[in-house]
């Protein structure tokens, strides 16, 4: 069974080659495992959202202290210790004796009004108050992108989390498998990002992006008001559950429809066109609204 560190540790690409493998196979035989790395990635990311750049070590662990349920005592330890860390004698090693309530009231006061002390404080403050909003906040709360299960390329099968970039070869296929059953396959050459997408802001769901390349897929049905959101440099796909082809160009996003109905408008915000089985749409650099071209007789 992995433990947390070594979760952590994969996330962050720091492991060794060796124990890197050992843990990428455990995850690939493990579905609980997958899940548990899931939610590590996924609470990594609301940190970053929430802090930043400026997150130090502390201040995270403060955080996680909230987020894996540990005792009064322990989170009071934590946050005495990012509290304490603020202190000049603190910073110099140089031991801290008992003072009054009022000495101690006093020498905060003193700390806030240098403008760094006084931005480190604010930092460990929203650190903990997210923490506890995280804690206490609706089991059922949607994570902002729903991340595929594993994606596999020529090279090998990955765990993707939210914010990666998936890549087929220039001359080899890729794979890319969510928990519902629903498959994209990406041509050679076709690169992916599994990010929100810019419009319509919405948390949870499948979104990612398409770069470039083509992609078809086999989507099964979405649960209600969330339904897939694919993203192109032109163009906007919304989909409940249908197959189809979709590829990138250099000035246009081409749509082909083999099953089901799928929305497709311009990536200015253009009303969405309904593109039905055996039809293919388009839309171009130069002429954002979609455009329904002749059917496909192969697929009529």
């Amino acid at each position: 069974m992995l433990t947390e560190p070594e979760l952590i540790a994969y996330l962050e690409d720091s492991l060794s080659p060796a124990d890197r493998q050992r843990v990428a196979g455990e995850l690939e035989r493990d579905p609980q495992q997958r899940r548990q790395l899931m939610r590590q990635a996924q609470m990594e990311q609301a940190l970053r959202a929430a802090l930043g750049d400026a997150a130090n070590a502390r201040v995270k662990q403060s955080v996680l202290t909230v987020l894996r349920g540990e005792q009064e005592s322990a989170l009071k330890e934590h946050v005495l210790a990012d509290l304490g860390s603020l202190a000049p004698g603190a910073r110099r090693g140089a031991p801290r004796e008992p003072r009054g309530l009022a000495a101690q009231c006093s020498a905060l006061l003193s700390l806030l009004r240098r403008p760094a002390w006084a931005f480190s404080f604010a930092t460990t403050g929203v650190a903990i108050f997210m923490g506890i909003w995280l804690a206490v906040r609706p089991a059922t709360t949607t994570p902002a992108v729903e991340t595929p299960t594993q994606v596999v390329l020529a090279t090998g099968t990955v765990f993707p989390k939210p914010g990666d970039i998936i890549r087929a070869g220039t001359t080899t296929s890729a794979t890319v498998t969510f928990a519902d059953g629903t498959i994209l396959h990406l041509e050679p050459g076709t690169e992916i990002r599994l990010e929100s997408v810019t419009r319509p802001p919405r948390n949870g769901g499948k979104q990612l992006k398409l770069n470039c390349g083509s992609l078809s897929a086999e989507v099964a049905k979405q649960p209600p008001g969330l339904p897939l959101l694919i993203q192109t440099p032109h163009a906007l796909v919304t989909v409940v559950g249908t197959e189809f082809d979709l590829t990138v160009g250099t000035n246009q996003t081409q749509l082909e429809v083999e099953h089901g109905l799928v929305e497709f408008s311009g990536a200015r915000g253009t009303k969405p066109l309904a593109i039905a089985a055996g039809e293919l749409a388009v839309v171009t650099k130069s002429l954002p609204q979609a455009q329904r071209l002749a059917r496909n007789p192969y697929l009529w």
